[in-house]
């Protein structure tokens, strides 16, 4: 019925310290995906920012992901590029997806680093801009979405309006879309600026977008 799923790194273990992470992804890759192939049927699931990347991976390598039937969504995860393709494949492959909730993680939670999915990518003869700029470049790279969040920059607004589009292209049967301010940018507690952001945010007459403080 309900699964909430993240990857976690041991720094400690001899695992982490001693195995190249063009090996390490490709483990992951293949674990991932067979544990959601058990989730199919699941109503309410929750993924975390690592395992999203991961997802992301995957995604541009052209693997094939499972069809879910999940009603109720939830991504905790940075609002930048390297989780977006694991994203939009997750989206489309919810059909019967009715409740979505993005919450976006605090600077401190510890993703994935960009280079290394980089490096990744050029490992398997994938050419990095060209997988990231071909469809994901208006977000921002791990470290300049934190360096926004850090700064209090007003185009951390503009990251949530890009977040919600892309969220909204890639559902068809969605009915509430709820998004979390909280670790994003000190001034939406402003009521008044609040509801500016609602007012960027694209109009759906079928969706129910809701911002949450």
């Amino acid at each position: 019925m309900e699964a909430n799923l993240d990857i976690f790194r041991r720094h400690s273990s001899s695992w982490q310290l001693n195995t190249p992470f063009r090996e390490k992804a490709d483990f992951l890759q293949t674990g991932v995906l067979k544990m959601l192939a058990k989730l199919q049927n699941a109503e309410r699931l929750s993924f975390g920012g690592s395992l999203l990347q991961i997802l992301s991976l995957a995604e541009l390598r052209g693997v094939s992901f499972p069809t879910f039937k999940v009603q109720t969504l939830t991504l905790k995860t940075r609002f930048a590029k390297s989780s977006v393709p694991g994203i939009t494949r997750l989206l489309h492959n919810s059909p019967g997806l009715k409740k979505l909730i993005a919450v976006p993680t605090h600077i401190d939670d510890i993703d994935i680093e960009d280079w290394y999915l980089d490096n990744y990518l050029e490992s398997q003869g994938l050419n990095p801009d060209q997988c990231w700029r071909s469809k994901y470049d208006v977000f921002p790279t791990s470290d300049e979405s934190d360096d926004m969040i850090v700064r209090n920059e007003e185009s951390s607004w503009e990251l949530v309006v890009s977040f919600v589009e892309m969220m909204l292209r890639n559902v068809t049967t969605l009915e509430m879309l709820v998004v979390g301010l909280k670790h994003i940018d000190r001034s939406f507690n402003d009521s008044n600026l609040l509801e500016d952001l609602l007012q960027m945010l694209p109009n759906n007459n079928y969706v129910s977008i809701v911002l949450k403080r």
